[in-house]
């Protein structure tokens, strides 16, 4: 994902004028941020981004500039390092969970919430007050503070490919901080990472994902596609459906690749294809690239977000014709709500 936003991003900046030679470094050091939890994978990371910069820039590997992958460490600290640590400015109880906010980062990864208002109060304390000891603490509050902030950060764009994991089969541990931080998109690791994606961006930012299709359509994800209706925009959907992985074989996922803004817009249509009947990768971009070149064609689709709100349980059943089937149930809706307040009437869901 990094690399082909390098190649896009360097494409923009020439498009602006700057020079080839300059725009690698410009890249790095100010549009490009990835999370990783495996110290492998953060390193192949940087190493595929650098590698991308020299290619442009000969004299790149004379820079100072190095591409910004945080690798999400596990860090905890004893009692004793806590007492080093402790500041008069905030309640004891919050500053020690602070802290530790990290102590299972390779287990909630991006998904931990840093509180952003203690955030600047804690780090001018340990840069102020806290020396360097033999017990490394204010070394490792240090790196609780880069990682809090890199988490803190809002984006004007964030893409993921989440995890697909229902949370009854994770672990506890794991299943009750779900439960806490992300109450309306709980149910599946993937869930979370999409109230997650948009809880990074910046107002008017976009957020893309792959994940499985099911939070469309099933009653457990109710309450976020609510508050997607009824707070943020599709901006466009490829519903991908079955064999979108040529490695996944069969029926086994059944996935959708979608665009979301951060902001409602009553006003504007989002774009959706649908892309369910094919039955290879090369397939589905054979008919993508189509859909992409015409949009004339039957399976492409333009619907309002808050369209959605008018068919019970919101989902996103994007390929309804508007006028006839959205509304019967916009009219049903209407007539029922006028009976139910005359009191003459009663009705079983």
């Amino acid at each position: 994902m990094l690399t082909y936003a390098f190649d896009l991003l360097f494409k923009i900046y020439e498009e602006e004028g700057y020079s080839p030679t300059e725009i690698p470094s410009l890249i790095l050091e100010n549009n490009l941020f990835g999370a990783e939890l495996d110290d492998r994978a953060g390193s192949l990371a940087a190493f595929a981004l650098s590698m991308k910069a020299r290619a442009k820039q000969n004299n790149f590997f004379n820079q100072t500039v190095k591409p910004n992958i945080c690798v999400l460490k596990p860090i905890k600290f004893s009692q004793d390092e806590l007492d080093e640590l402790t500041s008069s400015e905030v309640a004891r109880e919050d500053e020690q969970q602070f802290w530790n906010q990290f102590e299972h980062a390779d287990l909630f990864g991006s998904l931990i919430l840093p509180n952003e208002e203690l955030l600047p109060v804690l780090k001018t304390h340990l840069e102020n007050n806290v020396k360097d000891t033999l017990s490394g603490a204010k070394t490792k509050a240090e790196q609780v503070i880069a990682q809090a902030e890199y988490l803190t950060q809002r984006y004007h764009v964030v893409v993921a490919n989440p995890p697909y994991m229902g949370k009854k089969t994770v672990v506890p541990l794991f299943s009750d901080y779900i439960d806490s931080n992300f109450p309306d998109s709980k149910s599946d690791l993937f869930s979370a990472f999409i109230s997650r994606g948009l809880g990074l961006s910046v107002v008017k930012g976009y957020s893309g994902l792959v994940n499985m299709q099911s939070w469309m359509f099933l009653k457990s994800y109710e309450k976020l596609r609510n508050m997607i209706t009824s707070e943020k925009r599709i901006v466009s959907m490829i519903h991908l459906g079955t064999n979108a992985f040529d490695s996944i074989g069969g029926d086994v996922v059944s996935t959708t690749a979608f665009v979301l803004e951060n902001l409602a817009d009553a006003d504007k249509f989002g774009l959706y294809i649908r892309a369910v009947d094919g039955e290879s990768e090369a397939e589905k971009k054979a008919y993508i690239l189509e859909s992409l070149n015409s949009t004339n064609l039957p399976h492409i689709y333009k619907v309002k977000t808050k369209s959605f709100k008018s068919i019970p349980g919101s989902p996103i059943a994007y390929w309804l014709e508007p006028v006839h089937v959205r509304g019967v149930f916009e009219r049903s809706i209407a007539t029922r709500n006028r009976f139910a307040s005359s009191g003459s009437c009663y009705w079983r869901q």
